[in-house]
């Protein structure tokens, strides 16, 4: 299973000849790291709900003898908005992208060569994608928002 899933991973990543590629991570990267601090901070306010002697407290978050449940607590409220930042860094900047009509064109003609590849099949998997990982990191980082009763 591994094993086919790299053999496609490298197929759709030899088809990338483009500088328009470039744009792609250009995009994304800066995205997804203002969507995972977002998800965080959310994450964050439903915690400082739940406990509101922690407002203001978040220059304290991770201080040195913490404890090893508060630690995996934060830690997944940290990581928990991660994957779903990827997803939905990856399905918006598709959609920048794609309103570059030369990068549209060009895209859309490497995606010719590799079946499930093309922009409506990428971003119906990436939005499936992203259902799923905000789901799973909303309740992940929610539930361990809840569980963080101390910062130490």
């Amino acid at each position: 299973m591994i094993q086919s899933w790299l053999i496609a991973a490298l197929g759709r990543a030899r088809r990338r000849r483009s500088r328009w590629n470039l744009l792609l991570l250009g995009v994304a990267l800066p995205l997804w790291v203002f969507l995972w601090w977002g998800g965080f901070r959310l994450v964050w306010a439903y915690h400082v709900r739940l406990y509101p002697r922690h407002a203001g407290a978040l220059s304290q978050f991770w201080p040195a003898g913490i404890s090893r449940r508060a630690f995996v607590a934060s830690f997944l409220m940290v990581f928990g908005p991660m994957i779903p930042a990827v997803v939905l860094a990856l399905l918006v900047t598709n959609l920048l992208v794609w309103l570059v009509r030369p990068a549209r064109l060009t895209l859309e003609a490497e995606a010719s060569t590799v079946p499930g590849t093309t922009f409506r099949e990428s971003q119906r998997k990436l939005l499936i994608a992203a259902m799923v990982a905000i789901a799973g990191g909303a309740f992940l980082g929610m539930r361990r928002a809840a569980m963080l009763t101390g910062l130490r």
